[in-house]
């Protein structure tokens, strides 16, 4: 079945305003950079992550992981999906506030492909780790051919060639979303 993603989804046309957070060459802290381009997308144009706020959450991120997993330096070897996703859930209740909150959501569903593409319909931008890459990346549109992202190493696309089923690049146990919600005031 042909993916119906919107023309010019809300996570695209944000990202085209945007210039994603980049990752240095020689650290491996994709989760952490993919995690803050995800929140910088879901914050705009309520109130942009600004770069001091940012500086924050990254320092935190570090923090948090050598602090709960100290045998690991996230720094040079990465992550796995389960820290990745016990992190971005930190950094998103860390960047929230009262007038504008954050929450992740698993990807809870096989069918990855319609599960991304009713995130981005919706506004929330997509984190995945990118099965042959062993990188986390941010998606923020899906085409037949391939996968736009707003990524951390500079990798603006990621072609899928037609035998392949997204499953096959895309690894569900380390997908999530993030959304955006403000409170009301009676909540």
């Amino acid at each position: 079945m042909p993916r119906r993603i919107a023309i010019a989804n809300p996570v695209v046309r944000t990202a085209a305003r945007l210039t994603p957070f980049r990752q240095g060459q020689l650290d491996a802290l994709c989760g952490i950079y993919c995690t803050l381009n995800a929140l910088q997308i879901a914050a705009y144009p309520v109130r942009p992550l600004g770069l001091s706020k940012a500086r924050s959450l990254f320092t935190s991120a570090v923090s948090m992981m050598r602090k709960r997993h100290s045998s690991l330096n996230p720094v040079t070897q990465g992550m796995a999906n389960e820290r990745m996703i016990w992190l971005a859930d930190h950094m998103a209740k860390s960047a929230s506030t009262k007038r504008m909150q954050f929450v992740t959501e698993i990807c809870d569903s096989e069918d990855v492909g319609g599960w991304i593409e009713e995130s981005l319909n919706s506004g929330a931008p997509v984190v995945a780790c990118l099965s042959d890459w062993v990188h986390f990346s941010v998606i923020v549109n899906l085409a037949p051919t391939g996968l736009a992202l707003f990524d951390s190493q500079e990798m603006p696309w990621l072609p899928i060639n037609p035998p392949e089923i997204l499953a096959d690049v895309i690894d569900r146990a380390g997908t999530l979303r993030i959304r955006r919600y403000t409170p009301t005031r009676n909540s």
